[in-house]
């Protein structure tokens, strides 16, 4: 916690991802004050984004499990350009 803004660390198969909760007024000054740009945040659940992620890898599974991705290297960072808020 960090005044009212609840941050979380989530990691994903795909990737580790930060969570910002609270008021939008809040998240918009606290996603500043740590360098983060707000048209760059990311609106879409994990789920989405694995379905984006499956499509552009071509990938036969279906569950978003750590052992799907074992023999998978991955690298979000091609990907940001479809899933950031400013690409929806």
């Amino acid at each position: 916690m960090l005044g009212d803004t609840h941050l979380c660390l989530d990691t994903m198969p795909y990737g580790d991802f930060l969570e910002i909760e609270g008021k939008k007024e809040s998240i918009q000054q606290l996603a500043s004050k740590i360098g983060l740009l707000w048209e760059k945040r990311i609106l879409l659940n994990y789920l989405a984004i694995f379905d984006i992620i499956k499509r552009q890898l071509n990938l036969s599974f279906y569950d978003v499990t750590f052992g799907n991705f074992n023999n998978i290297r991955f690298d979000m960072a091609p990907y940001l350009k479809l899933i950031e808020a400013d690409a929806h």
